[in-house]
């Protein structure tokens, strides 16, 4: 995926590799969502996470965009100390 473009991540460098990450996509609309729409998923997601005091990261706030996309924000941490 690295070689095609498809990721940021080089083999074994992706939260997605060690389970701390998801691509959480629409049931029927898959990709097929408007910028705004991606926009409210990832406030509510951000809202929901911080109410129950967990800290991600979403994919949509990042200069690659990837608004499907949901990682723990100290994923390096949390699998060094494993």
């Amino acid at each position: 995926m690295f070689v095609k473009g498809l990721t940021k991540a080089k083999a074994g460098q992706s939260a997605h590799n060690h389970g701390f990450a998801v691509d959480i996509v629409h049931g029927t609309k898959a990709w097929d969502l408007t910028r705004k729409q991606w926009d409210l998923v990832g406030h509510i997601g951000k809202e929901v996470a911080a109410s129950m005091g967990i800290h991600v990261e979403w994919g949509g706030d990042w200069s690659f965009y990837d608004p499907a996309h949901w990682e723990l924000a100290n994923w390096r941490d949390i699998g060094r100390s494993l």
